[in-house]
């Protein structure tokens, strides 16, 4: 006969959730956990694992965690403990970028002037070759009443031969930057 505290009891067991997070910080793993983290069981998880004399499995691993929560957090709901797999170590290059030159294969590249009749916002409505072509555009464009805001014509260059890639910037962190992995275990509420 099951009395109403161990049905409580096992409630808590169904809301019990363990997963795997990784983050460039503790913080960040921590801020991912649908739980708030209590506390940090990693050197009671580390001092178990060596004293097992046999293979462990999931369900003694369970069984640790769950031993874990009911000490110090009671199994209350929204609250979790946190395992430090790998620790991580955060990105502190203060400029951690690196630019790499785009090469033509072509050769050189070649350009075209040409003439943009542009909206406040930056929107391109028409283009031509010469000053007086954007004109004829331009009040084309007002009497057939497809535009009716200020507008602004502007020389600009366009690339009619090669690429349009002038160079590229890569994400280059210190060294010794790497991403940590955490197991997050805990009563959801």
């Amino acid at each position: 006969m099951f009395n109403k505290l161990k049905i409580k009891k096992m409630e808590n067991f169904v809301n019990f959730k363990k997963f795997e997070v990784t983050g460039s910080t503790k913080q960040e793993a921590y801020d991912k956990a649908p739980f708030k983290i209590f506390g940090d069981a990693t050197h009671a998880y580390k001092a178990w694992v060596a004293n097992q004399k046999t293979a462990i499995t999931e369900v003694m691993i369970k069984d640790f965690l769950i031993d874990q929560l009911k000490s110090k957090t009671k199994m209350a709901p929204g609250l979790g403990l946190a395992i430090t797999v790998e620790s991580a170590s955060a990105d502190t290059r203060e400029r951690p970028y690196k630019f790499e030159p785009a090469k033509d294969a072509n050769g050189r590249r070649k350009w075209k002037s040409v003439y943009q009749l542009k909206t406040a916002d930056g929107n391109v409505l028409a283009e031509a070759e010469t000053q007086s072509e954007i004109k004829k555009l331009a009040r084309d464009l007002y009497s057939s009443k497809k535009v009716t805001e200020d507008t602004t014509c502007i020389r600009a260059k366009k690339i009619i031969e090669g690429t349009t890639v002038a160079f590229n910037v890569k994400y280059a962190p210190s060294k010794n930057f790497k991403i940590g992995r955490f197991i997050m275990f805990g009563v959801e509420a």
